[in-house]
């Protein structure tokens, strides 16, 4: 197990996890065996999403004592981080409201306003500010994962030792990987998603 592999781990626990799932021994067995019997060992966050969704039921969820070195025991049974919901813009809130509102029966004025409320210009100012810190926030984290995944990449030669000259020459690939938005802006948390995949690859 290298450590790029670890790092789509860690980076799997903190963003793509689903709420609740229990980091226990029987969780990290049974994962652990669905990657290594469905995907031959092969780690990577598509792979450990997809034996999520196939476990189902067979997934511990219940309220519980979280037990230490869950990635760690994943790994030993292989044996060879809840994604991070879309945040709501402000005139999605007001709709959703203003759906409520009319569901439930109240009078409905106008676009967004109603008898119980109205959204005013500051309430959609905050947020709009608020999302807004919350995308900056995902942005930076993944940023850093980003730089962790590619720092801790390397290339061993058949006799185990540090391959330098690949290990330069792909992690110099993995850094020009950008995926980007239509403002042009670098979208990290695509980026970091797109290395994980191609550091997936390079370990087959």
């Amino acid at each position: 197990m290298t450590n790029a592999q670890l790092e789509i781990f860690e980076l799997w626990r903190k963003q793509y996890k689903p709420a609740g799932l229990l980091e226990n021994d029987h969780n990290a067995e049974v994962i652990g065996a669905a990657i290594r019997d469905n995907f031959g060992g092969r780690v990577s966050i598509p792979n450990l999403n997809e034996v999520i969704q196939q476990l189902g039921s067979k997934l511990q969820y219940r309220q519980a004592p979280q037990q230490p070195q869950f990635v760690e025991k994943i790994v030993e049974k292989i044996v060879y981080r809840e994604p991070v919901q879309p945040v709501k813009s402000a005139k999605q809130i007001a709709q959703e409201k203003r759906d409520a509102a009319i569901h439930a029966g109240v009078r409905v004025y106008g676009s967004d306003r109603t008898e119980l409320d109205r959204v005013s210009a500051k309430t959609l100012v905050e947020d709009e500010t608020f999302n807004n810190n919350v995308r900056a926030a995902n942005q930076l984290a993944a940023r850093h994962n980003i730089d962790r995944l590619i720092q801790n990449y390397s290339v061993n030669s058949p006799s185990g030792r540090v391959d330098h000259t690949r290990t330069h020459q792909r992690r110099e690939e993995l850094r020009k990987i950008k995926v980007t938005l239509e403002n042009g802006e670098i979208d990290y948390v695509a980026t970091v998603r797109a290395v994980a995949e191609r550091l997936d690859r390079y370990e087959r």
